[in-house]
């Protein structure tokens, strides 16, 4: 088993301790030492949130062996084992890796939940149990009515953490039964703090911390060079895509953004895309509404500084009230995608509007 804790997730512990990304482990922490920790968590939040890492910090807390007001000492044989994926009381399920393409699968299917289900009916040595589920959507319909029964009827100090960035996709029935926890994203600007604490320059981790939106988990092994690039490269594409031959640019521009060989994570790269595409968006529908203020200016509020020339060039093809009207259409297509709808045509869809918009106008 590999550690469960990567350096990207301890980076979440240089955040300072009042930081809105670690308000939620603070208060899970104090809710265990108090001894009313629920069975069941839901730990729902954006990528790069810090769900991972709060969740094998409390796993670390229940077989701490010199447990602080803080939470776990991190330091005994309890909390490293637990961290380096050691314990053979904490538990992992995750999709499982597709053969041919070397990407995790779309789901989790029911055999990985009753497997878990028969590993959690037995315990080693301590009385507490601890499974880890990410991404919980990924649970099929099935396994989600699996994993109902464990959370309906709970082993004996099982306590179960479901890892998610889409809490609705789940089933109601599941997450009534989760004592839901909430996380947000750090601000751009500590995710460029702890990237310069690291040693990367202080404009390559404002970029590469403005091109994540603050997922700290991508800052860190972004190439900031490389993302401002593929940012201006998105930005002539969508600048083809609105003008009169658009149409024919959507369907190459949809076939770009559907990386081949399915499954999740391949759903995980059009996401990454669909975030792209979205900061680019804003950026224009700003540069929109503040046709008049000064390049220099206009930069310093944009994603990427580097793009101000782009994004006024865009502006003039998309305007305010269309860009809206994209970053709306942006959103339905990520609920279609969600569905598992066909990626090349839910995002051709997509590409296609956002056409009818710039030369409609709304």
């Amino acid at each position: 088993m590999s550690a469960l804790l990567q350096d990207e997730d301890l980076a979440f512990d240089l955040l300072p301790e009042d930081e809105r990304a670690r308000r939620p482990l603070a208060t899970l922490l104090r809710t265990q030492a108090r001894g009313r920790l629920s069975h069941a968590l839901l730990l729902a939040g954006p990528p790069g949130s810090g769900k991972r890492h709060a969740a094998v910090r409390l796993a670390q807390l229940l077989a701490c062996e010199n447990p602080g007001a803080a939470g776990p000492c991190l330091h005994c044989e309890a909390c490293r084992k637990t961290e380096e994926g050691l314990d053979p009381e904490v538990h992992e399920l995750v999709p499982p890796i597709d053969p041919k393409t070397g990407r995790p699968k779309g789901e989790i299917p029911v055999e990985r939940v009753r497997a878990l289900q028969e590993r959690l009916s037995f315990r080693s040595s301590g009385a507490r149990r601890v499974a880890i589920v990410e991404p919980a959507d990924r649970l099929s319909l099935v396994a989600q009515e699996a994993v109902l029964k464990t959370l309906e009827e709970p082993p004996e100090g099982v306590t179960l953490l479901l890892l998610t960035t889409r809490p609705a996709s789940l089933k109601p029935t599941v997450r009534s039964r989760c004592q839901l926890v909430r996380f947000a994203s750090p601000p751009p600007e500590a995710v460029a703090a702890i990237l310069e604490a690291k040693g990367r320059p202080a404009e390559q981790a404002r970029l590469a911390a403005a091109l994540t939106g603050g997922d700290l988990r991508r800052a860190l092994a972004l190439d900031a060079e490389g993302a401002a690039e593929e940012w201006i490269e998105l930005g002539r594409r969508l600048y083809e895509l609105l003008g009169a031959q658009g149409e024919a640019r959507a369907r190459d521009l949809a076939l770009e953004m559907a990386p081949q060989g399915g499954g999740g994570g391949a759903h995980a790269d059009i996401a990454e895309r669909l975030d792209l595409l979205e900061r680019v968006l804003r950026d224009v529908m700003l540069a929109g509404e503040r046709g008049d203020e000064p390049d220099e200016e206009l930069a310093a509020r944009l994603t990427h500084p580097g793009g101000v020339g782009a994004v006024r060039a865009l502006s003039k093809r998309l305007t305010p009230v269309a860009a809206a009207r994209s970053l709306d259409e942006i959103a339905t297509a990520r609920g279609d995608l969600q569905l598992r709808m066909n990626a090349k045509v839910v995002l051709t869809g997509l590409l296609l509007e956002l056409h009818r918009l710039a030369r409609t106008g709304a």
